[in-house]
């Protein structure tokens, strides 16, 4: 699959199947038409500022430092989301020094969704790729081409199916790509939920014959559940229980 980014909306087809959206700077911004021109576009939010809404950080020299992108992915890791951090080489020994004084470290593009922070490459070699050799884990994509009015990047096939909008209640067999967790109710009592960056959402139990670890990536038993204060701020003030 590939992404396109730009800063001008207006160079993105229509039928594109996945495009970046930057959310802050003075570049980039979506109008009402851009919005609707490319409503069957998947849309992946970039940040320039640090801005924890984003799903990626952006990375350069006239954007965010390493420093505040590792802040922004920590942010989004605390609120148990994953975040992806977008840099090249010659940026990259200064953001694995600032993750690592954030206690944070990249998680391999094969453990998308989970919470964590997650690498973009740039590395415009002219060919699609989806491994560099200066990142030991395989970035969840790898901006490979360069264009006046386009960048093209090769993305993995985890990523960033999260952003697919799911139903208020979803079993695993309408997809199979979500977080299965647990999260704490107003009441204390402790249920079993299916984590996107849309929110949290029931988990319905499918039916029997279904192999629960070989379908859903699961938490449980990995890290606390989510409390009732964070599933009210994940879900926009709303209760999923």
């Amino acid at each position: 699959m590939i992404m396109l980014d730009s800063t001008d909306p207006g160079a993105y087809p229509a039928d594109a199947q996945v495009v970046a959206r930057y959310i802050d700077g003075h570049e980039g911004l979506w109008t009402p038409a851009d919005e609707t021109r490319l409503a069957k576009c998947q849309v992946v939010t970039f940040s320039v500022l640090g801005s924890t809404e984003a799903l990626v950080q952006d990375t350069e020299a006239k954007d965010q430092t390493p420093a505040t992108a590792s802040r922004a992915a920590l942010g989004r890791v605390n609120s148990r989301l994953p975040a992806a951090i977008y840099c090249n080489e010659s940026t990259f020994p200064a953001l694995v020094s600032a993750m690592r004084n954030d206690g944070l470290s990249f998680r391999s593009a094969a453990d998308w969704p989970a919470p964590g922070a997650y690498y973009g490459a740039a590395d415009p070699t002219g060919s699609p790729h989806a491994t560099v050799a200066w990142c030991p884990v395989e970035p969840v994509f790898v901006q490979y081409l360069w264009t006046p009015a386009l960048d093209y990047s090769w993305v993995n096939g985890t990523f960033p199916s999260l952003l697919k909008p799911v139903p208020d209640t979803t079993t695993i067999e309408e997809d199979p790509r979500m977080i299965l967790t647990e999260a704490v109710d107003a009441n204390g009592d402790v249920h079993q939920v299916i984590l996107t960056d849309q929110g949290v959402r029931p988990y319905s139990q499918p039916g029997t014959g279904s192999t629960l670890s070989t379908v859903i990536p699961s938490t449980i038993g990995k890290q606390p559940p989510i409390v009732f204060a964070d599933v009210l701020k994940l879900n926009g003030g709303v209760s999923p229980f």
